[in-house]
């Protein structure tokens, strides 16, 4: 999932009031014991807002914060957004924040349906409705709801992430559209994550054997492109 976790990480960053939109942070080569984390083309920006670290993606800021607001604390929020994967809260470092974990791609939407939907949690049902050959409704499922995000941290992280904002979403026509990308080590895999409060897609590109691909490979150039023209259609 790479970078598209960072969305989760800047909501829980800001709730616990360890950063705000206009806060200057850095982007500067750090090590935690062994783990040396660097961003995608190798170099560093310095100072900048939370809100450009966020729209371009930077690694660093990202770790820190999640060193800032505590590894199991995140993975504590992360499991009320509907994640079943993280099973060892204690097994995780700060690079969880940048794709050092394994998740599941239908849980990792469910989870932008939260900031789609105001801090919202809907779980996701691949069954809606069944019908008998007469059209009689032999089911139908109800979608239930229930608040699991602060709407005001919520409202912050989807107001970086609009493309009407000069975020990572792609707003064609005026509508309020915001999205995240994800770049995987050695370009494994690339994401692209988009939503509006009327729906939420996430695309996932790879190869089968897990090879990386070629070097460039991004969830900006690789899957943006065609999982923001799905929801276009």
């Amino acid at each position: 999932y790479g970078s598209s976790m960072k969305s989760m990480v800047y909501y829980k960053a800001i709730m616990d009031k360890v950063v705000f939109t206009g806060s200057v942070i850095p982007d500067v080569p750090i090590q935690i014991g062994n783990y040396k984390p660097k961003n995608y083309e190798g170099g560093f920006i310095g100072l900048n807002t939370v809100r450009h670290h966020l729209v371009e993606s930077r690694n660093i800021p990202a770790i820190e914060m999640i060193q800032a607001v505590g590894v199991e604390n995140f993975i504590a929020e992360m499991k009320k957004w509907g994640y079943t994967a993280f099973t060892n809260p204690e097994g995780y470092g700060p690079a969880v924040s940048v794709g050092g974990a394994d998740i599941k791609l239908i849980e990792h939407a469910q989870a932008y349906g939260v900031l789609a939907n105001a801090g919202n949690f809907t779980p996701y049902e691949a069954i809606l409705k069944i019908e008998d050959k007469s059209g009689e409704i032999l089911y139908e499922h109800k979608a239930e709801s229930t608040l699991v995000a602060d709407p005001r941290g919520v409202y912050l992280v989807n107001h970086m992430l609009n493309g009407k904002n000069k975020g990572p979403g792609v707003s064609w026509d005026g509508r309020d559209i915001a999205g995240k990308t994800g770049t995987s080590e050695g370009q494994r895999e690339t994401l692209f994550a988009t939503y509006t409060p009327e729906i939420v897609a996430v695309g996932w590109l790879g190869n089968n054997n897990n090879e990386g691909m070629r070097y460039g490979a991004s969830g900006l150039t690789s899957a943006k492109p065609w999982v923001s023209e799905f929801v276009k259609r």
